[in-house]
């Protein structure tokens, strides 16, 4: 993680001024890729598992309007299944990735399950 003085240079991230709201956000990103590794019962989970669940936790965390306005900045169709998010979306737009993600998650009724099937790999695996 780069510290806020060097993230700011960018001086946008998903379309929005970068603010200390947002670099929150961002760490949260990057810490729940760490409690993530913590809890993954798989050897070795796939890119899209582990991505989709940093960017939940990043939109989850972001105050409503910050959310919102990252959200409209990028175009999504607003997935309904999980066999959507692939390593090649990730690769090529990670930003979409995650703004799928998150919209994907908030609309879901069980999202409980979400969670508990990307950690024990019955979910967004190869």
């Amino acid at each position: 993680m780069v510290p806020y003085s060097k993230f700011r240079k960018a001086k946008t991230w998903f379309g929005v001024p970068i603010n200390r709201e947002l670099f929150r956000a961002v760490a949260s990103h990057e810490a729940a890729h760490a409690v993530g590794a913590c809890h993954f019962k798989i050897p070795n989970p796939t890119i899209q598992a582990k991505e989709y669940l940093a960017y939940v936790t990043m939109f989850s965390v972001m105050p409503t309007q910050l959310r919102q306005q990252a959200l409209r900045k990028v175009k999504t169709e607003g997935f309904s299944t999980l066999d959507r998010f692939t390593p090649l979306l990730y690769s090529f737009d990670p930003m979409r990735f995650g703004a799928e993600a998150y919209r994907h998650f908030a609309a879901a009724t069980d999202q409980t399950a979400i969670i508990q099937g990307l950690l024990v790999g019955t979910v967004l695996q190869d």
